[in-house]
């Protein structure tokens, strides 16, 4: 468990720090707030789901193994990264609307 929380730390912050560059990037160029929100979910959110959508795969695809402590690390890293997406994509995005910077 102590590998899990790394690694799924590590992910979710590579996420937000891309989404929250691409927003501070489109505030420098002059949007509104929430247009700076809107485009830089628009820029980075494909990305975003697509290595998501890979690593819980991978994630997803350990979990078959017959090595029950494997299988369990799977399962556990792939829901989180399900979580770490719909963090990114959902709520940051919220909180970044709901917060002047």
């Amino acid at each position: 468990t102590a590998m899990i929380s790394s690694i799924i730390l590590g992910i979710a912050f590579n996420d937000t720090i891309h989404l929250i560059f691409a927003f501070l990037k489109i505030k420098r160029e002059g949007k509104t707030h929430r247009e700076a929100v809107l485009s830089s979910v628009a820029r980075v959110g494909n990305a975003i789901t697509i290595n998501s959508i890979t690593l819980a795969i991978g994630f997803f695809v350990i979990a078959i193994s017959s090595i029950k402590n494997l299988e369990n690390f799977g399962i556990i890293c792939g829901i989180s990264v399900v979580g770490a997406w719909i963090g990114n994509l959902w709520m940051l995005p919220a909180l970044l609307s709901r917060k002047k910077l």
